[in-house]
């Protein structure tokens, strides 16, 4: 469906800001992607906020996008 490839492309311009690649790196607007995708439900940037959360220190609030995308169905915390 159309609304999973936006999602898709939402997540993948995320990382190319988060790190730079093609485009220049830009943590705001790498988290903007990754929330617009989180917030319509997909699982792998919510897993990406809890993890750019957890860098900062903010491990609470890390630990609810970890809870969130884990509920979802993500497995990446699971390695944690």
């Amino acid at each position: 469906p159309r609304s999973l490839v936006r999602l898709k492309h939402s997540t993948a311009l995320g990382m190319a800001y988060y790190n730079g690649d093609i485009v220049g790196q830009d943590m705001a607007k790498a988290l903007q992607f990754y929330r617009k995708a989180a917030m319509r439900g997909h699982v792998e940037s919510r897993y990406l906020l809890g993890y750019n959360e957890e860098v900062k220190g903010n491990r609470d609030r890390a630990v609810r996008h970890y809870l969130i995308s884990a509920k979802a169905g993500s497995r990446n915390q699971l390695r944690q």
